[in-house]
């Protein structure tokens, strides 16, 4: 993200793909900038083929997928997935 505009351009075209991206298989969704971490609860198939409409959406968006299991980095921070116990 270079010009001073792009910062807000991408936060607006990120709150419109969440919206448009809702579906039953995602637990979790954020975005920082032009970043987007998705906790997805479906199959690696069917990711790939979201993740598939949401490039035919928009043909200038590029997107890349990550599978990190139980952690990922996401913006130089390391999320780990752990169960809670529900007391």
């Amino acid at each position: 993200m270079g010009k001073p505009l792009s910062i807000p351009v991408a936060d607006i075209f990120l709150d419109r793909l969440e919206t448009y991206s809702r579906t039953h298989f995602i637990r979790f969704w954020s975005h920082h900038v032009d970043d987007i971490l998705c906790i997805w609860t479906g199959s690696g198939s069917e990711v790939r083929t979201f993740l598939q409409d949401l490039d035919n959406d928009d043909p200038s968006v590029d997107s890349t997928l990550e599978i990190g299991g139980n952690t990922i980095c996401f913006l130089n921070f390391l999320c780990r997935h752990r169960k809670c116990l529900n007391y």
